[in-house]
């Protein structure tokens, strides 16, 4: 890239593996971290790796691909938060070197790499999504390949490749989260068949021999599935109504339609900074543009026909979309390099912002040695130093980049800026919350629970608020899973049983004689929890 100097190219690269990996194993697990750890260490617990579990019942939700892999990270490093987390943040990165494997023989290295880079430095990336181990993130990286997969062989003709391989990969992202899956290979393999004057082919024998494939795969692990006691029909409901609930049809006419109205406005507010990218986008001429080149018109026929079940869904959420980000910020950054220099106003408002902005991060981080709630960070004063020192620099730089690689290196070095700014978060706001924020007392808790009920049975009864966090930190401290329980059963239990009972404190009617052994909280909704048993230690 003559256009841009080597240095600001590369330093991205360099800043992004203690941006994303400092601390990554520090907070407890919370969100839905815990569920994908729990249902993998009761798969390891029980042998069981086909009918997933969690608290000894039936997990229903998600077919268990994500746990397989993570079951290979814990056999590697442990059943800690660090290797939970471990397979989201290498599938983060992944998807940019995608990105650029993608997006470069299409529109050039400049932009395939500006659009890679953006996509781990947008705001809900830097600040929030980028230390939490979900599904989403190694999902989305098989949808998206697939997409680049699917058009790089209808391009070369290579229809049986199409169909083999899309409905391959498809079938691993099946059996990772399931119906959404289908959804994606059905609207994109129309839209470019359509558009691409090939319609019949979707009616010929190579694609009917990709829908077997795909049945094959799916259709032999659920024979499996369902030899151990769970129905198709219980196993299908359960999830549809994972899928339909966050859908327009189980919402409010009202609540549609404002989530239909603010969703482009959250999306922007997602992508701070780089909301200063948008004006590039209205421009006729982009679009026009866009429309004639092949891969261009197939990333606008992508996002045309798989957005709107998201944007129609008012229970979505941001990480649901990672695998369309891509191609919007590929739009962005093509037209902010195509059309800056003619835009003066925007681009000079735009680069302003990116120098002003770590200026005053080189110099506001200062206050923060005058907050006490930050003394407990470890080696406080020098992070600070780095990190000031590291905005100041890459203002300057900034500033005095020469007029003619202008356009490309601010860019880059703001890219620079954001993951500095990832790496404070990863310093500095994670240790704080470790200090702060409850889900460590809850962690503590559950550690507890699982410290005076090593060696006995554990149930939890149906209605209790003890979330999966708790429950992956009790069993890894019993080094047995905790039994889910129903009223009926619980009622059943001799008074003098020596089993051990998770209730809340409102259920304590069932069992009014028992003495309660440890009284605790539990997260979300901060609901008084006992830890019960008949003739317990009385221990509060």
């Amino acid at each position: 890239m003559k256009d841009a100097s080597k240095i600001w190219t590369w330093l991205p690269w360099l800043l992004v593996i203690p941006a994303y990996f400092a601390n990554l194993g520090l907070m407890p697990l919370w969100a839905d971290e815990p569920t994908r750890a729990v249902v993998a260490w009761e798969m390891n617990f029980y042998q069981e790796f086909i009918v997933p579990t969690i608290n000894s019942t039936f997990y229903l939700n998600k077919p268990p691909l994500y746990n397989w892999i993570m079951l290979a990270f814990y056999d590697l490093f442990g059943f800690t938060e660090w290797a939970t987390r471990l397979p989201a943040m290498m599938s983060l990165i992944g998807m940019s070197v995608l990105m650029y494997w993608g997006f470069k023989p299409e529109v050039g290295k400049k932009q395939a790499l500006a659009a890679a880079f953006l996509y781990i430095t947008f705001g809900r990336m830097v600040y929030y999504r980028s230390h939490l181990g979900h599904i989403d993130p190694f999902y989305s990286d098989l949808v998206f390949f697939n997409f680049i997969f699917i058009y790089r062989s209808f391009q070369n003709k290579k229809y049986l490749q199409l169909f083999l391989g899309s409905y391959f990969i498809m079938a691993l992202a099946f059996l990772m989260k399931g119906l959404p899956t289908l959804a994606f290979q059905a609207f994109t393999l129309l839209a470019l068949f359509i558009n691409g004057k090939q319609f019949m082919k979707l009616l010929g024998w190579k694609h009917i021999l990709g829908i077997l494939l795909f049945s094959g795969i799916l259709g032999g692990y659920f024979y499996l599935y369902f030899q151990d006691g769970v129905t198709p029909i219980r196993y299908w409901e359960n999830l549809l109504d994972q899928n339909v609930t966050r859908t327009a049809v189980a919402k409010s006419t009202w609540t549609t339609i404002k989530h239909v109205f603010y969703f482009p406005i959250d999306q922007m507010y997602l992508f701070t900074p780089w909301f200063t990218l948008a004006p590039f986008l209205f421009q006729k001429k982009l679009w026009r543009d866009m429309w004639r080149q092949p891969f261009l018109r197939y990333t606008l026929l992508v996002i045309a026909v798989n957005l709107p079940l998201y944007w129609l869904s008012p229970d979505n959420r941001p990480r649901y979309l990672f695998m369309l980000y891509p191609f919007i910020f590929l739009w962005m950054v093509r037209g902010y390099f195509l059309f800056a220099e003619k835009m003066k106003f925007f681009r000079i408002a735009a680069h302003v912002l990116w120098i002003i902005f770590p200026m005053v991060l080189g110099i506001g981080i200062w206050y923060a040695t005058t907050l006490e709630a930050l003394a407990p960070v470890s080696n406080f004063y020098w992070k600070v130093a780095v990190l000031s020192a590291g905005w100041i620099a890459l203002a300057i730089a900034a500033i005095r980049t020469k007029e003619h690689l202008r356009l490309a290196n601010r860019f880059f070095i703001m890219v620079s800026v954001l993951l500095v700014f990832k790496l404070a978060v990863q310093w500095i706001v994670l240790p704080y919350r470790y200090y702060e924020d409850e889900t460590v007392y809850y962690k503590t808790a559950a550690q507890k629970v699982g410290e005076i009920t090593r060696g006995s049975d554990l149930y939890l009864l149906e209605g209790s608020p003890y979330n999966h966090s708790m429950t992956w930190y009790t069993s890894l401290e019993r080094n047995e899973p905790i039994q889910y329980i129903l009223p009926e059963e619980f009622r059943e239990f001799a008074p003098n049983s020596p089993e051990y009972f998770i209730l809340s404190e409102n259920q304590r009617e069932e069992w009014p004689d028992s003495e309660v052994l440890y009284s605790f909280r539990v997260p979300y909704r901060d609901m008084p929890t006992l830890l019960m048993r008949s003739g317990g230690s009385g221990e509060e």
